[in-house]
């Protein structure tokens, strides 16, 4: 069999797991064809992947209980991807079904913090309340875990920040576990970094007005060294709004010579032109209050 039948033979398999069509998949199970394919080519998650996106428990059983599906390898990435999945979903009777399947392997606690962070990122509030306090896990997510992978190192709390996902911020930032934990405080400071430069104004006003952080200094720091100003994208100017007219920040020079970098439209979209005058004047001493909108310039 050439290499385009192998791959004709693995999307139709691919075709009858997301259909959820049992009889098809036992047809590929006995076709001696199929089953001299590579270890892998087919079995490479995808097929528990696809049924796992629409919560088809039915087919995932029926795929782990073949034998044909790897039951006791290692901590890979294709396990990790796997559980990634089901928790950005908040999937909670598949994360169960999966976990109770690995209950005995040395890296529960790890996939445990997968579906927990994955969650984080998308969201998923209940999930994220079942994985830290369910008494039907062998054990539950560590709220303060990271992973050894350099490119998905966020803690949850930082996903949940980087996603605008400002209930999850709320619920683990008022846990006990989380703010008394003196390993952390680095962390909460990038999460305020990050809120600041994905533009999140309503998780920066979180932070800075009612978190039970009490990192303000360092926050402050931040704000007169003019970090939100690398905020990205069509976030940027309300948290640049949020800050002047809300926050009532000091303008350093840094801050001015942004605004001075906008064109006056851009500025008239942005502010109401007579508000930031009269903002900048009551901000900055009358010493360094000198405003000339006609010529662009603060």
């Amino acid at each position: 069999m050439d290499n385009k039948q192998q791959e004709k033979l693995n999307q139709d398999f691919l075709i009858a797991c997301a259909d959820g069509n049992l009889d098809k998949i036992e047809n590929f199970f006995i076709n001696k064809e199929f089953n001299t394919l590579p270890e892998f080519s087919y079995r490479n998650y995808a097929c528990l992947k696809i049924p796992c996106q629409t919560e088809d428990i039915q087919t995932v059983e029926f795929l782990l209980e073949s034998k044909k599906i790897p039951q006791n390898v290692p901590l890979t990435a294709i396990d990790t991807q796997l559980f990634k999945a089901i928790g950005r979903r908040g999937y909670i009777q598949l994360i169960i079904y999966f976990l109770n399947k690995i209950e005995d392997r040395a890296d529960y606690q790890d996939l445990v913090n997968y579906s927990f962070r994955s969650a984080c990122e998308t969201g998923q509030l209940e999930t994220i309340k079942f994985l830290l306090n369910s008494k039907e896990l062998k054990t539950n997510a560590q709220i303060n875990s990271v992973s050894n992978d350099k490119q998905d190192s966020f803690s949850g709390l930082t996903k949940a920040c980087q996603q605008n996902h400002l209930e999850v911020v709320k619920y683990l930032l008022e846990s006990t576990e989380l703010t008394t934990n003196a390993n952390i405080k680095e962390r909460n400071y990038v999460c305020f970094q990050v809120a600041c430069r994905r533009g999140h104004t309503n998780i920066v006003r979180y932070f800075l007005n009612e978190s039970p952080l009490n990192e303000h200094q360092k926050f402050a720091e931040l704000i007169e060294n003019g970090f939100f100003l690398n905020a990205r994208g069509k976030n940027s100017e309300e948290l640049l709004n949020f800050f002047i007219f809300e926050h009532k920040i000091q303008l350093t020079q840094k801050i001015k010579d942004f605004i001075n970098a906008f064109n006056l439209s851009s500025v008239e979209r942005l502010f109401n032109t007579r508000e930031l005058e009269k903002t900048l004047k009551s901000n900055l001493s009358e010493k360094n209050t000198q405003l000339n909108l006609k010529n662009k310039k603060i």
